[in-house]
């Protein structure tokens, strides 16, 4: 869903008059996509740079253009670092049951000249890998293609993208899939198709631009969305259901698909486990004995982050927790902070406590690089907010007081709220070495 968006927005951030407008339009679509969906950024990003390239040699490759869209990637990235900077920096603990996933699913996850194209007159949806093209969708896409007759950069740079990724899907690319360790995190070759399904959509709607008579680009419009709708719809009948006494997912909800499926909770799991775990099973094998006989608890608060509980040990013994253990889960005894390990073949959360009454609290505070990484998305975020106030005068990053982070005092260009009010001067048209942007060169009265 993001994917428009993003290309739209660094494309007007690029060609538009008063560009700043689109500056947050990329950088809350591109930061959105790096929360939602951390593999397709993972391909997007590449294709985005060269598509940036590719504009900006046809739009007379100013780099003051080149420095503005890169001010709409770092806040992108400062938006997002919350969740890519851990991801990266942390990858480290967690076990590489990810790769060996990839490389047990990619050999029926790729196409060959038999499966990449659904022939069926109605698209049909299955669970059978891999995912397909529509006939429909692929001829729409190469009839407007041929039709929009364009052969300026962006349009073959667009087909270029289609064919190379479509290419890339294929089974003769496999040893290149296992040999390159970031490329298996994508696990499904066919992931690939979220980049190539925006250029067909365009290439599809391409003719509409052909004409020019209003009516006639209606009518065409309306038959291709009606074509697009009946070829393409979801036809999910023969989808087997569980029963379910609301649309809440709760513990008892994960336990009923459990039984009646024989799967371990309700999606794939194995591959974010800590690199502690020794063995994916729900009951773990001691390996350090079990806590002392007689150990009382009780719990006076509990939520997913914290649990507070009151212990009583008659002995020296150990708790263990049913969590995993990770950097950023806090113990404290008594208010005192103290050393965790993991223990059993699940790498469960585990304490020394010594013989008496404590107070046992047990907290996520996350990690070091956590907090940074909050940090940035935050102080991102307040500079965006601040950029919003400095062109909310309506002068735009023109104004001599917003482009300077609004200096001591805010500037309105309505007159009942001027307190730094800009004023024209008869000075030709000029262009900002920053926005490329023309405006009127002003002086300021106070």
């Amino acid at each position: 869903m993001l994917m428009p968006w993003i290309f739209w927005s660094v494309r007007r951030l690029i060609l538009a008059e008063k560009p700043w407008r689109y500056l947050l339009a990329v950088a809350f679509s591109m930061g959105g996509l790096a929360l939602t969906h951390n593999i397709t950024l993972l391909f997007a990003t590449p294709v985005l740079l060269i598509y940036t390239l590719v504009i900006w040699w046809q739009a007379g490759r100013r780099f003051g253009v080149l420095t503005r869209v890169g001010v709409g990637f770092a806040a992108a990235m400062g938006l997002s670092a919350i969740f890519w900077l851990p991801l990266i920096g942390e990858r480290a603990y967690l076990a590489d049951t990810a790769y060996e996933v990839s490389l047990l699913f990619m050999p029926e996850n790729v196409w060959n000249w038999s499966n990449f194209v659904d022939l069926h007159l109605f698209f049909e949806y299955t669970f059978s890998p891999p995912y397909q093209l529509g006939w429909l969708q692929l001829t729409l896409a190469i009839i407007g293609f041929a039709l929009a007759r364009r052969w300026d950069g962006e349009w073959l740079y667009f087909g270029a993208v289609t064919l190379l990724l479509s290419l890339a899907i294929g089974a003769w690319t496999l040893p290149l899939w296992f040999s390159v360790e970031l490329l298996q995190i994508a696990q499904f070759p066919w992931r690939l198709l979220v980049i190539t399904s925006l250029p067909l959509a365009l290439f599809a709607a391409a003719p509409v631009t052909r004409l020019s008579v209003s009516w006639r680009r209606a009518a065409v419009v309306i038959a291709l969305a009606l074509l697009i709708v009946i070829g393409q719809r979801p036809q999910l009948d023969w989808i087997d259901t569980l029963p379910s006494d609301s649309d809440a997912v709760r513990l008892s909800s994960v336990a009923q698909f459990e039984l009646e499926t024989g799967s371990l909770g309700t999606s794939s799991a194995q591959e974010f486990v800590p690199r502690w775990v020794e063995d994916f099973y729900y009951t773990p094998a001691p390996d350090d004995g079990e806590p002392a006989d007689g150990v009382e608890m009780t719990v006076s608060a509990a939520n997913a982050f914290e649990v507070i509980a009151t212990v009583a040990a008659p002995s020296d013994t150990f708790l263990r927790f049913a969590t995993y253990f990770f950097p950023g889960w806090q113990v404290h005894i008594d208010g005192a902070t103290q050393e965790t390990y993991p223990t059993t073949s699940l790498s469960l959360l585990t304490v020394d406590l010594q013989a008496g009454v404590h107070e046992v609290r047990l907290i996520w505070t996350g990690t070091g690089l956590q907090h940074w990484a909050e940090a940035i998305s935050l102080i991102t975020l307040l500079l965006l907010a601040i950029l919003c106030w400095g062109i909310s005068c309506g002068a735009g990053l023109g104004c001599p007081h917003c482009s300077a982070w609004l200096g001591w005092q805010r500037c309105s260009t309505r007159p009942h709220r001027h307190r730094c009010r800009p004023q024209p001067s008869p000075s030709p048209v000029v262009t900002s070495s920053w926005w490329d942007t023309p405006r009127r060169k002003t002086t300021s009265s106070c």
